[in-house]
């Protein structure tokens, strides 16, 4: 009796929600292209070097939130990350465009207003803001999407920092995921993981 008691208790232990949770939450770490590493947050996955997907012209880590292939022939995901060294971007401003190159198709297009379509291209304004952290670019996206029933268009945000540990980080994501205030969380995650 007391073995099966032992047991049981142990596989309780075992599968106890706070180890499941953390078993499942654990960051993977990725490369950055000019040395050191960072931990991915849960969810992002970073491309590896040679990968179809892989943006080899732009000096960064990329990684991407549910990256897939679409019936269209198109591969879309729910979010991107870009990572870089500030020492190999002149600017925040030419780090967040040179990472343009990291974005699917319907996050390259989420800058503009909707409507777009119908020939009129108006952009969302992107303001510079000193945050607590370092010098942020944030800006409004709308992501046009294709649902099962119906297209759609989902509101999102662009969040890029200067981070003041030497690293510029930016995020594409969507605001139910948290918007500008989960990417500032995350990007101080990210910031304090880093490890030459």
């Amino acid at each position: 009796m007391m073995r099966r008691t032992t047991l049981l208790g142990g596989l309780a232990l075992l599968l106890a929600p706070g180890r499941v949770l953390g078993f499942w939450k654990k960051k993977a770490r990725a490369c950055l292209p000019s040395g050191g590493t960072v931990a991915i947050p849960s969810g992002y996955l970073a491309v590896a070097p040679g990968k179809n997907h892989s943006r080899a012209s732009i000096a960064a880590l990329v990684a991407y939130r549910n990256y897939r292939s679409t019936a269209a022939g198109t591969n879309e995901c729910d979010g991107v990350l870009v990572i870089a060294s500030a020492k190999d971007h002149k600017s925040l401003e030419t780090f967040e465009q040179e990472a343009h190159v990291a974005l699917t198709n319907s996050w390259s297009y989420s800058s503009l207003k909707p409507g777009w379509f119908g020939g009129k291209h108006e952009s969302y304004a992107k303001t510079k803001v000193e945050g607590p952290s370092g010098p942020e670019l944030q800006q409004q996206l709308t992501v046009h999407l294709v649902g099962f029933w119906d297209v759609y268009d989902e509101p999102a945000h662009l969040y890029a920092v200067n981070h003041q540990s030497g690293l510029l980080i930016a995020f594409w994501i969507f605001d139910s995921q948290g918007g500008i205030a989960k990417a500032r969380k995350l990007a101080d995650e990210i910031a304090g993981s880093f490890a030459v």
